[in-house]
């Protein structure tokens, strides 16, 4: 499983951009992330791909558990976010 805890998200076109860090696992390109974990509001459905990964002003193709970094995502659900205050953590299956 991976664990990713966002800190703030951005909309751009028909992107995503979440910053964050990685809690559990190592996120790599083409990653799907399809839950959300949310106290605060119902989970919605959604299925947002990792298109790019930029830390520390570098794209990397994966992000180690422990690193913070910002996510390019694209996908089904975007929508719903401006609903879900951060932070939030995404979940997806490695």
């Amino acid at each position: 499983m991976i664990r990713f805890e966002t800190d703030c998200v951005k909309k751009e076109n028909s992107c995503m951009l979440i910053q964050g860090r990685v809690h559990q696992g190592t996120i790599r390109r083409g990653l799907f992330f399809t839950d959300v974990e949310d106290k605060s509001a119902g989970v919605p459905t959604i299925k947002l791909r990792v298109d790019k990964i930029v830390a520390y002003g570098h794209s990397l193709d994966d992000l180690p558990e422990g690193m913070t970094g910002e996510l390019h995502l694209t996908g089904d659900g975007m929508e719903t976010f401006p609903e879900i205050k951060c932070p939030f953590t995404l979940i997806g299956l490695g």
